[in-house]
């Protein structure tokens, strides 16, 4: 057997756990935008794992650390995940908004860095980074100072409209992968 035949035999096998993969993405980012509440407890419950696992592995390693260069930094942020982590599984929602604030604060923070960088470099695509840093700031603005509902239910939809673009991504992977095994 040539390994063309058998890369061929791959992807004949491969093609419909890609599809189906992609299609319950889909399904699972409607499913998102329709129950957005669930979306963002689920989506709070995520983050406080995340901010768990990072601040025992932190904390270990400033503990850990054989030499003094960053070990109070480590053992500090890592205190300050477990605390942070400990927060969100306790409220949730408040974990959620807090969520939906830093990433607004971060795209006003980047919106304006990056207008400073195209100001301050005369490159050829200035004009782009222009109007990409004045994109993000207004975007960070408006999630900035949404009304808390409606920021959760933005965190719901962006949530969901990010598994759709998944689930469609791998479904057209999958379904050339099937006219590829076909032919």
């Amino acid at each position: 057997m040539t390994s063309e035949n058998s890369m061929a035999g791959v992807v004949a096998g491969s093609w419909k756990w890609i599809l189906s993969f992609g299609i319950v993405l889909i399904l699972v980012g409607i499913v998102a935008i329709a129950n957005p509440f669930a979306t963002v407890i689920a989506t709070s419950l995520l983050f406080a794992i995340g901010l768990l696992v990072a601040g025992s592995f932190s904390l270990a390693a400033g503990i850990t650390a054989k030499g003094a260069s960053g070990r109070l930094a480590e053992i500090f942020f890592g205190i300050l995940a477990l605390v942070s982590s400990y927060l969100v599984f306790v409220s949730p929602v408040e974990g959620a908004l807090s969520l939906v604030w830093a990433l607004g604060a971060l795209y006003t923070i980047s919106g304006v860095l990056e207008l400073v960088s195209a100001v301050l470099r005369r490159s050829a695509h200035r004009w782009g980074v222009i109007l990409l840093g004045i994109a993000d700031i207004l975007i960070g603005l408006w999630v900035l100072f949404l009304l808390p509902g409606t920021a959760l239910i933005a965190l719901a939809f962006v949530v969901g409209i990010s598994f759709i673009i998944r689930g469609a991504f791998l479904s057209a992977i999958g379904l050339r992968l099937k006219a590829l095994a076909a032919s």
